[in-house]
């Protein structure tokens, strides 16, 4: 007897030079939805679903998606793994770094460290190009947001003495893809490391967004003013994240 429990499967959808992991989630639901995540594509689909049927939705998703990509240049680099490579270079912040990629086939894990300027990850050998560019990124990030954390702090620390004069508890930088920062109610700012990867009168008007949290915990018209109090033309800021936000990605 066919499960009527929500379940999922699995498959690649090759499109050009790389695949694209599709999700199939059958579940308790009338008709299909397709939708893309941020490593992957979400088929929904009714349970108990004959097998001409699920070809034929299979079918139509991949095609949706094909369509979707050719027609999305920007979308389509979202789903296009970095390839880290020995020798590639890192340009943050008037600085500049040096990878060194070392795959080892006795390594069961992944780590990463900074001598000078150069940025050593050691990798598990032959793990797939989704898995060497979610290792390597997570580890350059993490590196990365310890080297240009007290930087950071300082241009908070800068900005709130200058506009907002409100207590901070602690100022945190890490890898977060949800959103650029957020500000909690017991006065901790956390910061995305992408930030990094974006000019500094963005950086800026992100820390701007998080202070005013401070005195508005909404985004009320009383925060949106006090924002464009403290910078004017923060409207450019959110025109520039809409524009070239999403390449902002290690």
């Amino acid at each position: 007897m066919p499960s009527l429990k929500t379940h999922s499967e699995y498959t690649l959808i090759q499109f050009r030079h790389f695949s694209l992991q599709l999700q199939t989630v059958y579940e308790n639901r009338r008709s299909a939805r397709i939708s893309l995540a941020k490593h992957k594509a979400i088929l929904r689909l009714p349970l108990l679903l004959s097998t001409p049927q699920k070809e034929k939705h299979l079918d139509w998703a991949h095609n949706w998606l094909r369509k979707k990509l050719e027609t999305d240049p920007k979308l389509l680099n979202r789903y296009i793994p970095k390839n880290y490579q020995t020798g590639q270079k890192i340009q943050l912040r008037n600085r500049e770094f040096i990878l060194e990629v070392i795959e080892d086939v006795e390594r069961k894990t992944a780590m990463g460290s900074l001598k000078s300027n150069i940025l050593v990850i050691h990798l598990p050998n032959g793990i797939d190009a989704f898995q060497k560019h979610k290792l390597c990124s997570t580890i350059i990030s993490r590196i990365m947001s310890s080297v240009f954390l007290p930087e950071i702090k300082r241009r908070v620390h800068e900005i709130n003495k200058l506009h907002f004069n409100k207590e901070i508890k602690s100022i945190r930088l890490k890898l977060n893809v949800s959103n650029w920062g957020s500000c909690s109610t017991n006065k901790i700012i956390n910061l995305s490391s992408r930030l990094l990867l974006t000019p500094q009168f963005i950086t800026d008007y992100i820390i701007v967004h998080e202070l005013a949290h401070l005195v508005h915990m909404d985004h009320s018209k009383r925060f949106w003013d006090l924002v464009r109090k403290v910078m004017p033309e923060y409207e450019k800021a959110e025109q520039w994240l809409n524009k070239h936000g999403e390449g902002c990605n290690w």
